[in-house]
């Protein structure tokens, strides 16, 4: 069940990753944080606690309209490569 928890974890964080790497359009910031605080929690769930902090800071960055959020989505993209290998090795 460990092993089939982790492999959707890693299909679903990279499938969120495609959604927020889209081209950004005004007004869809509420659905890019809504899948940054879904990716957040389940990567906190799983103890994938950097990718957390990652997702968290970009959903922050989005909610606040702040300037870094070309380096908070590059952050998160890296985290979620990141937490797929160390997945990919545990499997």
């Amino acid at each position: 069940m460990e092993n089939e928890l982790l492999r959707l974890f890693a299909n679903q964080a990279q499938q969120i990753l495609l959604r927020i790497e889209e081209e950004r359009l005004p007004g869809d910031g509420h659905w890019r944080a809504d899948l940054a605080h879904r990716l957040k929690g389940s990567a906190r769930a799983i103890g994938a606690f950097p990718l957390g902090a990652a997702a968290e800071a970009y959903e922050d960055a989005v909610r606040e309209d702040r300037a870094e959020l070309d380096e908070a989505a590059q952050r998160l993209a890296e985290a979620v490569e990141q937490a797929r290998r160390v997945i990919a090795q545990l499997l």
